[in-house]
């Protein structure tokens, strides 16, 4: 058994690692031919205020004229945000509309509503290749703003790099 002090020198730098690890693009093989991409959810930072928090994932297979899936959580200061009239990404000033939403699931106690949507492969290829990202969306009477943070931009970084080698 270790000491307390070593105890407590071994748990911080535990924890310390698992801070700065990174967050892993998933790729995998799901038939013959066709890779998926996984970009697992980052936080955006969303102004002005009233929606507190968005969080987005996204799945891309390497499928010729095949959508990109892009799940979002919108969490709300001080209760469920209302469902979007409208959602687009905003890749260096081009827009490109988010297509098919629809409700994944509402959870009252974390003031979270979850929602699918679409986005041609090419132009989600695109926009992740893109030097500023960000999602548009308008919630009732309120148009909102969420940048893209450091993790999604490293993570779309390589998912660009990466999905070249699959013939997109």
């Amino acid at each position: 058994m270790l000491p307390p002090k070593c105890f407590f020198l071994a748990l911080v730098v535990v924890l310390a690692g698992c801070a700065t690890r990174r967050v892993p693009l998933i790729t995998q093989p799901v038939a013959a031919g066709v890779v998926q991409f996984f970009i697992p959810p980052t936080a955006w930072s969303v102004s002005p205020g009233g929606v507190d928090a968005v969080k987005i994932d996204a799945t891309y297979r390497t499928l010729k004229g095949n959508a990109a899936f892009c799940n979002i959580s919108f969490f709300g200061e001080k209760s469920i945000p209302a469902m979007p009239s409208s959602l687009k990404l905003i890749a260096d000033g081009k827009d490109y509309p988010l297509g098919g939403v629809s409700i994944v699931y509402v959870d009252a106690a974390n003031k979270e509503l979850r929602i699918t949507a679409n986005l041609a492969g090419e132009e989600f290829i695109q926009a992740a290749s893109a030097g500023s990202i960000a999602l548009g969306f308008v919630c009732g009477d309120a148009t909102y703003k969420a940048e893209a943070s450091k993790a999604f931009y490293s993570l779309a970084d390589r998912f660009s790099q990466e999905v070249v080698y699959y013939g997109k």
